[in-house]
């Protein structure tokens, strides 16, 4: 059985309006309703203001962090013996907890 939907009014002013809208449609939203919604109920951080040009740059750091994974894989799986496990070790952890930040988790 379907859910019922329930209509709900609020009112923003017309900047915050013009914001809310702004932020929908940052965040791929076709509807602002939608956003509101998903939004409200999401768990965890939520992003206040999106600057493209840092979150470009952030995913280029983070792809630069998994081509040299990549690179350690392939000296590794190729024989290099001379690195230092816990040093490797160490950089995994760090880089994992990394990664669960940027994912909320």
């Amino acid at each position: 059985m379907p859910s019922t939907r329930v209509k709900i009014t609020i009112r923003p002013t017309a900047e915050e309006h013009e914001l809310l809208k702004n932020r929908a449609a940052a965040f791929g939203y076709k509807s602002l309703s939608q956003y509101l919604i998903n939004r409200g109920l999401s768990k965890g951080v939520q992003i206040e203001n999106i600057d493209k040009a840092k979150l470009d740059k952030l995913l280029f750091e983070i792809r630069k962090i998994g081509i040299n994974i990549n690179q350690i894989a392939l000296q590794l799986n190729r024989g290099y013996r001379n690195y230092s496990h816990q040093h490797l070790d160490k950089t995994f952890i760090e880089l994992n907890r990394i990664l669960k930040l940027l994912l909320g988790e």
